[in-house]
């Protein structure tokens, strides 16, 4: 196998500007405190990313984590799991003198445990999953799932953000961009060492899943890559989804090189970032061609729910429960020209996924098994609101006497929320997979209930916006 000259993607970090005026306390409290306390996420938000941090009272202050860890509800309350975890505590810092990580000021109450079925035999040993990454959101949430339904789990993280689970969960610190020799000895001795699945969070480029591939060997254990519906970014142009839906077999990049710069134009990030994991998923197909390799690829759209570390939908409510027009308009390029991909998304149709069924759907895969080697599939909700939709269902959750006065601004332009142009995706066929193997996706209306509440909390809207301030996306 000949690896990709494609070099690791350059570390971006940067310090957030900070102002002794900012934190200065008045009775104890500082001016982060108070615009928690009167739920002014919006305000606490921007505070956050210039470097604003909580008073020695804050523990007492109205919003902030209580005593005993608040749950979220559960969205599977008809399993059983075989083993009851405690409500996971959340991470306070990252590796010493690390200032990009969020600080111990800022820290999430706890989430329900989620209820799945063993994934083993009770006659049999449990089984062993090794998840690279799995101490953000989605990770997070599926070694929660894993957990919960009896395995073993490994996690192999960078070491930047404190691993948040029990003792009984393995973290092993490897940079696998710096460290690639010591990253596929580490995924080798895994498998060697029993695990049956592996699950990758972290590849975004084909040498990241050709070094699994190798660390793997000959093993027979089941891969599940991460990817996105961002890879139809460099296959479809806008707007171009029909009623059904964009379907897998749609995920094939045009031969016309014309073509293929009219895609690239209209959103480079998107284009450069879906190419880069179709590629990955390329290499995975073409390596099962050649030895037999069991893996399967999971499109995500954009992934709501508690934790999130991106703030799309954090930022969304704090507009609406503050009473501010939801942008809408079209974005510009660099001299100014309107982007035309970017024109209509009120009522163009979305795909989202709520973390809870990205973290089952993996269960649900592994379970699997066979069913889906070599398969690519669009895991999204079957429910396609349009945008506009979309808001007003949160625009209810969070404030329904809102919802009626909500205002749209077709001038400013919108955020990087709906990451794509093309339209929704199909999910006929994970639905058909992975169904039989105890996968219901939750209805939009419950996890975005769900969502609301837990961002009501100003603690757990602060922790947000300290992985946004820490990953720059929005500074």
């Amino acid at each position: 196998l000949q690896e990709s000259t494609v070099p690791p993607p350059a570390s971006k970090t940067t310090t957030p500007p900070t102002s002794a005026i900012i934190n200065t306390e008045l009775n104890g409290q500082t001016v982060l405190d108070i615009a928690l306390q009167h739920q002014h996420l919006e305000i606490a938000a921007q505070l956050i990313t210039m470097g604003a941090t909580r008073g020695r009272l804050w523990p007492t202050a109205r919003g902030s984590p209580p005593s005993t860890p608040a749950t979220y509800t559960n969205p599977r309350p008809h399993h059983t799991p075989p083993h009851v975890h405690p409500p996971i505590q959340p991470p306070t810092h990252g590796c010493n003198n690390d200032a990009t990580r969020p600080s111990t000021s800022v820290v999430p109450v706890g989430a329900s445990v989620l209820m799945c079925a063993p994934l083993f035999a009770e006659d049999s040993a449990p089984l062993c999953v090794l998840v690279l990454g799995g101490t953000q959101f989605m990770g997070r949430r599926t070694v929660e799932a894993l957990l919960a339904s009896g395995c073993q789990v490994t996690i192999i993280t960078r070491g930047r953000t404190k691993n948040p689970h029990p003792p009984e969960v393995e973290h092993i610190v490897c940079d696998r961009q710096q460290e690639r020799d010591r990253f596929r000895t580490t995924v080798g001795d895994a498998i060697s060492n029993g695990c049956s699945a592996v699950i990758d969070f972290c590849a975004f480029h084909k040498s990241a899943v050709l070094d699994v591939v190798l660390g793997m060997g000959s093993s027979k254990a089941h891969y599940i890559f991460v990817s996105t519906d961002s890879v139809y970014m460099c296959c479809l142009p806008p707007n171009s989804a029909d009623a059904l839906g964009v379907q897998e077999e749609q995920g094939v990049q045009p031969e016309n090189e014309s073509e293929r710069q009219r895609l690239k134009d209209r959103d480079s990030y998107q284009h450069e970032y879906g190419s880069n994991k179709l590629e990955a998923e390329m290499c995975l197909a073409a390596v099962r061609e050649r030895t037999g390799f069991n893996y399967t690829c999971l499109r995500l759209p954009d992934v709501m729910g508690p934790r999130d570390n991106i703030g799309s939908f954090l930022r969304l409510q704090a507009l609406i429960s503050t009473g501010m027009p939801v942008p809408v308009g079209p974005k510009r390029d660099a001299v100014g020209n309107i982007r035309p991909s970017t024109s209509g998304i009120l009522n163009r149709r979305i795909s989202l996924v709520f973390v809870d069924d990205v973290a089952l759907a993996i269960v649900a895969a592994i379970r699997a098994g066979a069913a889906v080697h070599g398969h690519s599939l669009n895991v999204a909700s079957p429910e396609s609101p349009s945008f506009q939709e979309f808001v007003m269902t949160l625009a209810t959750a969070t404030n329904p006497s809102k919802a009626d006065t909500l205002i749209f601004d077709n001038d400013k332009p919108s955020s990087g929320f709906p990451s794509v142009d093309f339209g929704h995706l199909n999910p006929t066929k994970v639905v058909r997979l992975l169904g039989p193997f105890g996968w219901t996706p939750t209805p939009l209306t419950d996890w975005v209930k769900t969502t609301v509440e837990w961002y009501k909390d100003g603690a757990n809207a602060a922790y947000t916006m300290a992985f946004v301030r820490a990953n720059s996306m929005f500074a």
